[in-house]
């Protein structure tokens, strides 16, 4: 019974927060502010310390980045994305071909995918979720990522 009850409470709390979000993006009239309400509603949802939205240029073949944040001295602020390439990465490539992933790092371990971290450097994420965001044939990217690990099913 209280797994039905959790269940049913974190449903609830998907919805709301997809019905927010469709509310607040179709108010947004930046691309600045669309990144902002996506990450809000990712914070609300997953608790996630920092991310970032970047646009993918197929034409182009380049990421532009849109908005970063992070969590800094318990602050959640923008911050510049200077350490980001203008190339894809492999692992933006496979996040925008074969859809989203969801990585932990074990420990101090670096997983090979040559991550790129940003914000507050000297904190490293334990987890990291990279998903494609479509629309209206247009791709772009978002991250989240989060001091704790995350569970290994949401």
């Amino acid at each position: 019974m209280a797994r039905d009850i959790s269940d049913r409470r974190r449903a609830e709390k998907e919805k709301a927060a997809f019905s927010l979000l469709g509310h607040r993006l179709s108010a947004a009239t930046t691309p600045e502010d669309s990144a902002r309400v996506i990450l809000e509603i990712a914070v609300e949802l997953f608790s996630w310390d920092s991310g970032y939205v970047h646009l993918y240029s197929e034409r182009e073949d380049k990421i532009i980045p849109v908005l970063t944040v992070d969590t800094i001295e318990g602050d959640r602020v923008t911050v510049q994305p200077a350490s980001f390439t203008l190339e894809p990465s492999p692992l933006m490539r496979l996040v925008m071909k074969g859809g989203a992933r969801l990585i932990n790092r074990e420990g101090n371990t670096v997983p090979e995918l040559n991550l790129i971290a940003f914000g507050d450097k000297n904190r490293l994420s334990a987890s990291m979720m990279y998903v494609p965001i479509r629309f209206g044939g247009e791709s772009f990217g978002a991250s989240f990522h989060s001091e704790l690990p995350a569970p290994s099913v949401f």
